[in-house]
């Protein structure tokens, strides 16, 4: 089956060359990727290539990645059965989920592809993951404004993940995985083969979505770990996050001890300043707790329940520039199959 898909280029290692032991996304690498796919699975899909940024993930800002989401949101995708866009993996984890929730209204499938190394380099996944996205893309399994993300780990597997689900990668293997370890599926001989034990996904009830997107306002993410020191955060009035997203530790606890070591005092020092609180991620928001997680909520910490840190700063970003008044609605809504079931 002969697929029709456009092609947004965006940098990152998939769009970079090394020089002098440098690399630099390169705009001269334009039309590699697709050569290089067609040279090695012939050519049978329709490509229209088109490049919207030239830049590395790490130094994409608010106003450089509002200006790519926007820029997507901008295309025609008439005519066309799936889109690509090609990505840097150091922040793809957080770019991807976030392309999740703005471009959740799309008329065809998304898949955001990237590379461990360069193209050049006979090390790199990108061609393969690049192969792995043209298969979702033509298998009819793929969702009209579902973003997904392809990725062949070290194993040689060609994961299809969630990009609502997906996880930083290794920082030693490279290999990524999804929230709750299940993933979409996997491309098995150019076939997209569907995870048989997902459950099934929930679908998006919520009609909004912005014409164009534009990040105005921070969200501060902090991470629980022995010894954080919340005396060192300080807000002015005119230096001060929208919100605040607390990575709290497996069971959901973070420490409640201490004057400055203490979550339970920041989070009321915050509330007196009006800025919310969120805490990622709580299995339950009844039952049985921790005596330290009862605390952070007896506080006026704001659960956010079965949904990865990746995901959760997402959403919240979403959530506070997109244009709707309602942000608590947005975060009770499962928009793109970002929150888990209950296990």
């Amino acid at each position: 089956m002969c697929v029709k898909i456009l092609v947004l280029l965006t940098g990152g290692t998939i769009g970079s060359s090394v020089s002098g032991g440098v690399i630099s996304a390169d705009e001269g690498t334009s039309s590699l990727l697709t050569q290089l796919y067609c040279q090695r699975y012939g050519r049978h899909h329709v490509f229209t290539v088109k490049r919207i940024m030239n830049t590395l993930s790490e130094n994409l800002v608010k106003n450089t990645l509002s200006e790519m989401l926007s820029a997507v949101l901008s295309e025609n995708l008439s005519g066309y059965d799936g889109l690509i866009i090609t990505h840097g993996t150091d922040s793809l984890a957080f770019s991807a989920p976030l392309a999740a929730f703005v471009l959740r209204k799309l008329p065809c499938p998304i898949a955001v592809v990237s590379a461990n190394y360069p193209l050049e380099d006979k090390r790199s996944n990108g061609v393969y993951n690049f192969a792995s996205a043209v298969a979702l893309l033509g298998s009819g399994e793929a969702e009209n404004g579902q973003v997904y993300v392809p990725w062949r780990n070290s194993n040689g597997e060609n994961i299809i993940h969630l990009a609502s689900r997906v996880r930083r990668a290794d920082c030693y293997s490279d290999d990524v995985s999804s929230f709750g370890s299940e993933p979409f599926g996997e491309v098995k001989n150019g076939i997209f083969v569907r995870n048989k034990y997902m459950k099934e996904l929930p679908k998006d009830d919520f009609d909004f979505s912005p014409d164009s997107f534009n990040i105005k306002n921070s969200v501060l993410v902090l991470s629980a770990y022995p010894t954080f020191d919340y005396s060192l955060i300080d807000f002015s009035e005119k230096n001060r996050p929208c919100a605040v997203l607390q990575c709290l530790y497996h069971s959901a606890t973070a420490c409640t001890v201490g004057e400055s070591e203490s979550a339970c005092e920041f989070i009321l020092r915050c509330k007196k300043k009006g800025i919310p609180v969120y805490g990622c991620s709580f299995k339950y928001t009844s039952g049985e707790f921790y005596e330290t997680g009862v605390k952070l909520l007896e506080s006026g910490l704001i659960p956010l329940k079965n949904i990865s840190e990746e995901a959760a700063f997402a959403k919240l970003t979403f959530a506070y520039n997109c244009g709707y008044e309602n942000v608590e609605e947005i975060i009770d809504k499962n928009l793109c199959s970002e929150i888990l079931p209950r296990p």
